[in-house]
């Protein structure tokens, strides 16, 4: 498993991106309304009764997802003085950050730094 050097690669190569309704739930358990404004809610049309959570939306005036991201980067990337990336979320970051990178190849595939 690569061990991650915070070279922010994994917040700014992957765009717009999908959440399990756990980490959904999690956050309305936290109260945490600065990342709610960033889900978007749609019918998944491969479950039937099924909802997608697109995620890191633009956020609309009436605190829902706006079905673009502003820049493409999550919104959650910091940087360090020293130029590392940092995690503004990382305490309750949605479960797919957490296990991010499956494997080395998948590093590999957006220019991943991480070192096996």
């Amino acid at each position: 498993m690569p061990t991650c050097v915070r070279c922010g690669k994994c917040c700014t190569a992957l765009h717009l991106l999908t959440v399990e309704a756990q980490d959904v739930a999690r956050w309305r358990h936290e109260g945490r309304e600065d990342i709610l404004r960033r889900v978007g809610e749609t019918p998944d049309p491969g479950e039937e009764g099924g909802t997608v959570h697109e995620v890191w939306l633009s956020p609309r005036a009436d605190g829902g997802g706006s079905g673009g991201g502003d820049d493409g980067h999550c919104p959650w990337l910091r940087r360090t003085p020293d130029g590392l990336a940092a995690c503004a979320i990382h305490e309750t970051k949605p479960a797919r950050c957490r296990d991010y990178p499956a494997g080395c190849e998948q590093a590999r595939r957006i220019g991943c730094m991480a070192l096996p």
